[in-house]
Parts: C-alpha cells; structure tokens; sequence
C-alpha cells in the first residue's frame, strides 16, 4: 500500500499525539512523586507552639531584639530536606534559637536524649512532639550560613519545672523564661547587624503565610 502525503501526515501526528500523551502520563507520575515525597519531608520538622510564641513575646518585651517565627528553609544537610526554626531572637550580639517549651509533664523525671525527650518513669516513654534532631539540623544550617557569628541553641523549659528533674545528655544547655529574659537584657554590645540577620533567614524562609507574618517580627 502506497503512503499519501495525508497517510504521512495521520500517522506523524498519531505519532507525536501518543508521545504527548506518555510524557503527561510520566510528568504526573513523576510530580506525584516529588509532591509526595516533599510533604513526607515535611513532616515531623516541628510545629508552630502558640504556648512557647506568647512566652517569648512577653521575654522580649523592652529589650532590642528581632523575634522571627516559624522560618521554612531548605537544609542539605537535614535528613528531611528542611527545618523549621520555631522561635528566632536576634539580638546586638547573639542569635538565640529557642526550642518548643518543654512543660511540667506531671512532675516527673525528664531526660533528654540526643534522640528525643523522654518521661523518666516506670517504664521510659518518649514525649511526642518534641525532637532534639530537629535543634542538631537547624545547627548545622547556622554553621553553614551564619560562619563566626555568635549564636545559641537554647531549650526552653516551663519556670514551674525544677531542673533538679531533667538528665540533659544533649548539646544544648537549658534555659527557664526568667533567664533567657537576663540573658536579653546584658546583650547590650553591638556587634551584630539584626537588620541583615533577619534578611538571611526572611530571604530563605518558604513559608509565606499570616501565620509566620510573612516574615515580619515584633520589634520593641
């Protein structure tokens, strides 16, 4: 059978049809995927703390200091892909970066492991929503971005709650409300630009919603 110039021309775009139709059906698979995946990233990073947010808010009242919330970024160098840095306090010299307050579970014993933080009772028990990993990533984006300057990694645990009753086997030393508050208050030598700080971490922030106030920091 002789092909026609209209034969041709039928089987090129029946050609080039079915070869449209396999690269939608790949590119969805394939945007399945990655969606999938970045949301599975996504979890367990952490979560916006209204209890730990209202806490810091009256620490910083008077004093001059950035408070930035609930920052997304990008870190290669985290399991998942990505940190969520919770609470931020930028002052003249030192960054603070306050974990989600622990509060007074019941008056019991606490420890807290380089993999957690974990009810010291009967039976050892480990606290949901609470993970030491999430401060041990955010570390090391700082170190990658913020090279020589000043900053802290502090967990923040309720004033109620005697330190007596926390084994602390991590990196990080613990801080009550009342401290973090002194610690603001002599942080009174500049030597940090809060202005550029804040615009490293807005710049790389992919949160973009009111709940993180579009970057925006209550300043006093």
């Amino acid at each position: 059978m002789k092909l026609t110039i209209l034969n041709i021309s039928v089987i090129i775009c029946g050609s080039i049809l079915v070869l449209i139709l396999i690269g939608t059906i790949i590119w969805r698979i394939y945007d399945y995927y990655v969606k999938k995946n970045k949301t599975s990233n996504l979890e367990n990073l952490g979560f916006f703390d209204k209890k730990t947010i209202n806490e810091i808010y009256q620490i910083q009242n008077n004093t001059q200091t950035e408070f930035l919330v609930n920052i997304l970024v990008k870190n290669k160098f985290s399991d998942k892909k990505y940190s969520i840095f919770g609470q931020i306090l930028i002052t003249n010299n030192c960054i603070y970066l306050l974990s989600n307050m622990i509060t007074n579970i019941k008056n019991h014993k606490l420890v807290i492991e380089k993999n957690g933080l974990f009810i010291d009772d009967t039976k050892r028990k480990k606290v949901s929503n609470w993970e030491t990993f999430w401060l041990y990533d955010q570390k090391k984006w700082l170190d990658w971005k913020f090279k020589n300057t000043n900053y802290e990694i502090l967990i923040l645990v309720d004033e109620s709650i005697d330190l007596i009753q926390i084994t602390n086997n991590s990196d990080f030393k613990i801080v009550k409300p009342s401290e973090l508050k002194q610690k603001l208050k002599n942080s009174n030598s500049k030597t940090l630009n809060l202005n550029n700080i804040k615009k490293i971490f807005i710049n790389n922030n992919i949160f973009k919603n009111k709940k993180n106030n579009n970057g925006k920091t209550r300043n006093n």
